[in-house]
């Protein structure tokens, strides 16, 4: 692992919140050339205890293999989703598929995976460290301080940095903090519910034991609700999330923090037999509730202290396939952006263009997702004879013929597969050649304005007398 540190200014960057965006927030700003601490309220023993799978899209698996966790790796803990299937939820008839042909992946120049959420946790820790990032565990945060940037533990310590991360997630303390303690977030109509089950809990059931065989993601359409399920860690596990519409409050306390299967009811659902035996397998079950997020004018604040990212930044439903993929394209701009830092007057410039770039995709991505999830939950009538029909129209024409098709319902398919296509390192770039030399000349730190003689030195002016 090479430091990139060829831009000149070395600052102290303070990360609250050591999931998947804080992980992968830290290792980019240290390959940028920073200084990098994670403070983490578990403790390390508990890192990677995650209940369930994750889906890593083809945007998000690029930046992997760019990180040097690339195919092989996955290959090893997961493997390559090339179908994802839809049957009913009532009676399990098929009714159509995605398929992820080799053609377009191959132009994409990325796959679609399947991995479990703890081993891609781990293997991000691990890259971190070995970047020499510096961790802090059972480091509970309470608060942040804006005017003089430090993370307040609460143990009353406070750990001083130039910039502030908040990565804790959709009930981010940093965000409220930057909304000056007013938090107008409420939950949403739907809760997730996920766990993982052991192949050798259901050895003797053919039918769920042939869900492990492949990697494909399939999933169950329901009134209200859907059943996503798809194997792990080389089919020795399936993973399970259940969305559904809920009527009753329910407690969201993160993912470390898990309940009853008795509480949750699952035998009140008229779920077709396969999924009703699997469902009834469930023991400990991580609930969370969706929320609907209040926008946010600034993700940084005034002085550039502090900024949000992931879940902190921008709420995408739980429920759907890029929650860890945008934390990570932040994580790449970040990283993209300050590896460019040469004044500390540049900070604030860059916090405002890291969100400049990802707003828009933010927005794009949630209401891409909000309508998918929407597609299966959608009650009887004729929006769900449509849906049905079209999925029908789809295993018959093909997911490469779908652009030439005037059904604009069916052209909709294709939306996904454009959203696969982002590429955050790209995005940066054409960034910092469009702007960056408009920047440093604002700033006074263009090469023609360098008199200083230090060319392209690395220059240490941290904040923190942490060294």
């Amino acid at each position: 692992m090479s430091i990139s540190a060829s831009q000149g200014l070395r600052i102290e960057f303070v990360i609250v919140g050591a999931g998947i965006a804080g992980l992968a927030c830290a290792y980019s700003l240290r390959v940028a050339g920073h200084d990098v601490r994670v403070l983490e309220a578990q403790e390390e023993v508990n890192l990677g205890k995650g209940p369930a799978g994750i889906r890593i899209p083809p945007n998000m698996s690029r930046i992997l293999s760019r990180w040097d966790l690339g195919p092989e790796f996955i290959k090893t803990l997961g493997g390559v989703c090339r179908e994802v299937l839809f049957h009913s939820g009532y009676t399990g008839e098929f009714i159509g598929e995605i398929l992820f042909h080799k053609e377009v992946m191959k132009v994409m120049e990325a796959e679609f995976f399947l991995m479990h959420h703890g081993d891609l946790i781990l293997a991000l820790y691990n890259l971190a460290v070995d970047a020499g990032v510096r961790f802090d565990f059972g480091a509970k945060v309470k608060s942040v301080n804006l005017s003089d940037p430090c993370a307040i533990l609460s143990t009353g310590e406070e750990i001083f940095g130039d910039v502030i991360i908040g990565a804790d997630g959709d009930r981010s303390m940093v965000r409220q903090t930057l909304q000056s303690g007013v938090n107008e977030d409420k939950d949403s109509t739907y809760s997730v519910s996920t766990f993982s089950l052991s192949a050798s809990q259901f050895n003797d059931d053919e039918e769920l034991m042939e869900l492990t065989k492949y990697s494909l993601w399939n999933i169950w359409m329901g009134t209200g609700w859907a059943v996503f399920v798809f194997p792990v860690r080389k089919g020795s596990e399936l993973s399970v999330m259940f969305y559904k519409e809920e009527r009753e409050p329910t407690e969201s306390k993160g993912w470390e923090h898990t309940v009853s299967a008795e509480k949750l009811n699952f035998g009140e659902f008229d779920f077709e037999p396969k999924i009703k035996r699997l469902m009834s397998l469930a023991s400990e079950v991580v609930q969370s509730r969706c929320i609907e997020q209040s926008p946010i004018e600034n993700w940084f604040d005034k002085e550039g202290h502090v900024v949000v990212v992931g879940q902190a930044a921008h709420y995408i439903n739980t429920a759907g396939n890029h929650v860890a993929a945008m934390g990570m394209e932040d994580a790449v701009i970040l990283g993209g952006l300050f590896s460019r830092l040469k004044s500390r007057n540049q900070i604030k410039a860059l916090l405002s263009a890291y969100q400049e770039l990802r707003e828009s995709r933010y927005e794009a991505v949630q209401a891409s997702e909000a309508d998918k999830l929407d597609v299966v939950t959608l009650p009887p009538g004729p929006k769900r004879d449509a849906r049905d029909a079209t999925m029908r129209k789809e295993r018959e024409v093909g997911i490469l013929e779908l652009a030439k098709s005037p059904d604009e319902y069916l052209r909709t398919s294709l939306e996904e597969f454009r959203v696969f296509g982002y590429d955050a390192f790209d995005e940066v770039d054409t960034w910092w050649v469009e702007w960056g030399v408009l920047l440093e000349r604002m700033h006074g730190t263009h090469e023609n304005n360098r008199v200083n003689g230090f060319g392209d030195q690395v220059i240490v002016e941290s904040h923190s007398n942490v060294q």
